[in-house]
């Protein structure tokens, strides 16, 4: 599997940049595309959120991995971002004036890592603890997708954070949704780390 998409550090407040990097291929063997391949899990954590088929993630699975459970050898080899205040959303995206910011404690900090595109719903429960290589779903398409992909995104953000969906560019969504997307994608909360940085590093 090679990386398509590569990273591009997002401009604070704006839904710009491409916070992820996408794994696809042309062929493998005597495959032709990647749909329906098992994703598995890079690190053991927690289900964080189960989101359906929205823009632009499409069918996604967000795992937390609390830093504690970071190997400690990593930590001097990550550029980790530092805690940064609330942003006021970029004006061109539809965000909730103000954003409903729910009551995390920030005094503790986890990673985040998000699967997008995937071909079916999740069938993992919020909650649910996952262990290292346990499959999340299958490689797919939805959401904002031309071809089958694997969106892979890592962010730091408050230890505990949940989310029961979130979405934006669709017409489906609703407030709420909008809200939980602009929590995640721009209000500053859940800061994007490169997922190179992550996967490269040998545990």
């Amino acid at each position: 599997m090679v990386a398509g998409n590569t990273f591009q550090t997002p401009m604070p407040g704006r839904d710009s940049g491409h916070p992820g990097v996408d794994f696809a291929f042309y062929r493998h063997g005597d495959r032709t595309t990647m749909l329906g391949l098992p994703l598995k899990a890079a690190m053991a954590g927690r289900v964080a959120a189960v989101l359906p088929d929205r823009l632009p993630y499409g069918n996604a699975v967000i795992i937390e991995v609390p830093l504690e459970q970071v190997p400690q050898s990593w930590l001097p080899l990550l550029k980790w971002p530092t805690p940064a205040p609330p942003v006021t959303p970029d004006a061109r995206l539809t965000c909730p004036d103000p954003l409903a910011l729910p009551e995390w404690d920030d005094s503790r900090r986890s990673l985040y890592l998000l699967y997008g595109h995937l071909n079916q719903p999740s069938r993992l429960k919020p909650g649910e603890r996952v262990s290292c290589g346990q499959v999340l779903g299958e490689a797919g398409t939805t959401g904002a997708s031309v071809n089958p992909h694997l969106h892979f995104e890592t962010r730091l953000g408050p230890a505990g954070a949940e989310f029961a969906s979130f979405g934006h560019y669709d017409t489906r969504t609703t407030a709420e949704e909008r809200n939980n997307y602009c929590v995640w994608r721009v209000s500053g909360w859940f800061q994007v780390v490169d997922p190179l940085a992550i996967l490269t590093q040998q545990p």
